[in-house]
C-alpha cells in the first residue's frame, strides 16, 4: 500500500509538474498573441497614416500647382498694367506735344 501511495504522490507530483508547464506554455502563447495582435494593430495603423501622409502631399503638390498658376496669373497681369502704363504715358506724352493746352 506505500508503493501505491508513493507511486500517487508520485503521478500527483508529475501531474502538477506537467500542469505547471502547460500553464507557462500557455501564459507563453497568450503573451506571444498579444504581441502578435498589437503588431498586427500598429501595421494598419502605419498603414493608414501613410495613406493620410500620401493624400495630404497629393493635396499640398495640388495647392501649390494652383498657387505657382495664379502667381504666374498675377505676374502676367502687372506685366500687361505695366505695358498699359507705359503706352497711355506715351499718348499722354505725344498728345502734349501736339496741342500743348490739353495735358491741363
Amino acid at each position: 500500500m506505500k508503493e501505491k501511495l508513493t507511486k500517487a504522490y508520485l503521478s500527483r507530483d508529475a501531474f502538477a509538474k506537467e500542469l505547471a508547464v502547460s500553464a507557462k506554455d500557455l501564459g507563453e502563447t497568450t503573451a506571444k498573441q498579444v504581441a502578435e495582435n498589437e503588431c498586427r494593430q500598429l501595421k494598419v495603423m502605419n498603414k493608414q497614416l501613410e495613406d493620410k501622409t500620401n493624400h495630404m502631399s497629393a493635396a499640398l503638390r495640388e495647392m501649390h500647382q494652383k498657387l505657382t498658376d495664379s502667381r504666374s496669373y498675377i505676374e502676367n497681369l502687372h506685366s500687361l498694367l505695366n505695358g498699359n502704363q507705359a503706352t497711355s504715358v506715351k499718348v499722354e506724352s505725344q498728345l502734349s506735344r501736339k496741342e500743348p493746352g490739353l495735358s491741363e
